[in-house]
């Protein structure tokens, strides 16, 4: 699939994005977040069968009804944590224990925050720093990385069906 241009609601201009298709040609739709280094590469193989995105996720989950949200690396939300009521559908968060950009004082916050929120599961990740799981990557760790991968693809089969 090609990539795409997506105007932006506020009229400030446009994004490219990518958009991978099911072979089938239609079915549910993820929404996969680019990390801070844009739709590259990486992120296209993710989507062919998924850092901001995290923080991205988070407010997806706060702020629409997407039947499904998975957060890699949930930056700075504890910033925003009094959104975390609105959330009505499944969010997990996949929290890399060693990440600099979310110290432990900030886990602590998410996990205590949204540990009341049935719909909220926040996974920690022992040993591993941001990003984990981008193949490529210098914190790369695959089995952090599968472990992850598979609870986000299990969320998905079950929201979304096969």
């Amino acid at each position: 699939m090609p990539d795409i241009s997506i105007q932006a609601a506020d009229g400030s201009g446009s994004f490219s994005a990518y958009c991978a298709m099911p072979k089938s040609g239609s079915g549910p739709g993820i929404v996969v977040l680019q990390e801070i280094f844009g739709v590259n590469q990486v992120m296209r193989d993710l989507c062919d069968g998924y850092c901001l995105g995290g923080s991205l996720a988070y407010a997806t989950a706060c702020f629409t009804d997407a039947d499904a949200c998975s957060g890699y690396y949930p930056v700075q939300i504890e910033d925003s944590l009094e959104m975390a009521a609105t959330i009505k559908n499944t969010l997990i968060l996949h929290v890399a224990e060693l990440d600099g950009f979310c110290p432990p004082e900030a886990q602590e916050e998410i996990a205590t925050a949204l540990g009341g929120n049935a719909h909220v599961t926040v996974h920690s990740y022992p040993g591993v720093d941001h990003a984990f799981a981008r193949i490529g990557g210098d914190n790369f760790d695959i089995n952090a990385a599968l472990e992850a991968n598979n609870r986000t693809a299990d969320l998905f089969r079950k929201k979304l069906g096969s």
